[in-house]
């Protein structure tokens, strides 16, 4: 399946009028209209078979950049151009603008809302209808620098209110790669005007979001155990502190007061059940809870370790059966997330000596823990 299907009004680029009345038109008969050329090295029946691959992939640097949710290219084009900077996409975008053709991307596609209510934050302000395309273009340029893309990843966990993070100027620690941005004075002015302007002057939204439905990109530092009696602080070395509840302290308005208690060995990895919290700092020992949202349901039906999960893929049993790790295992995930893994492997075949029998060795290590597999 091609990411990109093609509608009923208006003619195909490049195509044969017959495709025009109502045929499906996959990327690739787009791409064969003379507007990509073949891969260096490959003929064209080769290069055209990398397409569908390719295309995904420009699609979703496409929709990052732009900031833009539902069907872009459907979007006008002379409104919304200035969001998207020269690429293939772009190009497509106002060729289709230009011709009067309507493309849509197959819904299979579609990039899932972090939480219910929840939509981009361009799609927001442009909902507003009081920023021009230059406007828009420094309101996104900001938007790229501090790596948020949803309304929820510049909210506070009750859904209600806007995180200061998104006033302060600093980067979040995002899952998602961002193009690299450098926004002005003006541009972070205009940013904050625009915060307001789709929430209110007290930085409260219209509607609150509900639910989380897939994983936060947003890295996070504070989970609570669902009886909010364990408050866990994980570092990027994944290292883990423990905070418990304030004998003197009553739960207020602002939250409940935990204290530090003790660090948790590397081992001790925190269960994918556990909500995720917002503090406010008291001192180096102490903080106050304010806000906990409990995980998308997905993550808790995941098994909570990790053999379990390697024993879940039966295709691959002989594989993981002499796989040995440090701790839980849990670690590699994060790792892998963070850029931390170093990968180490080593094989050998020699037909001569037995045509069924390879060997292969792989070490993984990684550079934030002393923890290897």
């Amino acid at each position: 399946m091609t990411p990109f299907t093609r509608s009923i009004s208006g003619p195909i680029i490049g195509c044969q009028p017959t495709y025009s009345k109502g045929v499906a038109c996959s990327f690739s008969q787009v791409s064969r209209a003379g507007y990509a050329t073949p891969i260096i090295g490959c003929s064209v029946s080769e290069s055209l078979s990398y397409l569908p691959r390719l295309g995904i992939i420009l699609y979703e640097d496409f929709w990052m950049e732009t900031g833009l949710g539902g069907q872009i290219f459907l979007c006008s084009y002379e409104k919304l151009k200035t969001l998207a900077s020269h690429s293939w996409m772009a190009n497509l975008w106002h060729l289709l603008s230009h011709h009067k053709v309507s493309l849509e991307v197959d819904s299979s596609f579609d990039k899932p809302d972090n939480r219910e209510g929840d939509r981009t934050i361009m799609d927001a302000v442009i909902a507003v209808s009081i920023f021009d395309p230059n406007q828009l273009k420094q309101i996104n340029r900001v938007r790229k620098y501090l790596k948020v893309h949803f309304l929820s990843d510049i909210t506070c966990l009750d859904g209600c209110r806007i995180h200061p993070c998104a006033l302060n100027r600093t980067p979040l620690d995002s899952l998602h790669h961002y193009p690299r941005e450098q926004p002005t004075r003006p541009d972070f002015a205009l940013w904050e005007h625009a915060i307001i302007s789709i929430s209110s002057h007290s930085y409260n939204l219209p509607a609150a979001l509900e639910s989380f439905l897939c994983p936060w990109p947003i890295v996070l530092q504070w989970f609570v155990s669902p009886d909010c009696l364990h408050l866990y602080h994980q570092t990027e070395d994944n290292n883990i502190s423990l905070f418990l509840p304030s004998p003197s302290s009553r739960p207020t308005r602002r939250g409940t007061r935990y204290t530090f208690s003790r660090h948790l060995h590397n081992e001790d990895s925190l269960s994918p059940d556990f909500h995720y919290a917002e503090v406010s700092p008291v001192s180096t020992t102490e903080v106050i809870l304010t806000n906990t949202a409990p995980p998308p349901p997905s993550s808790s039906a995941i098994s909570t370790t990790f053999a379990a999960r390697l024993a879940s893929i039966t295709r691959l049993s002989n594989v993981f059966q002499h796989f040995h790790y440090d701790g839980d295992g849990l670690w590699l995930q994060r790792g892998l997330l963070l850029g931390s893994l170093v990968i180490i492997h080593n094989g050998s075949y020699m037909r001569k000596l037995d045509a069924n029998v390879c060997s292969a060795a792989v070490i993984i290590y990684c550079q934030r823990t002393p923890l290897q597999a």
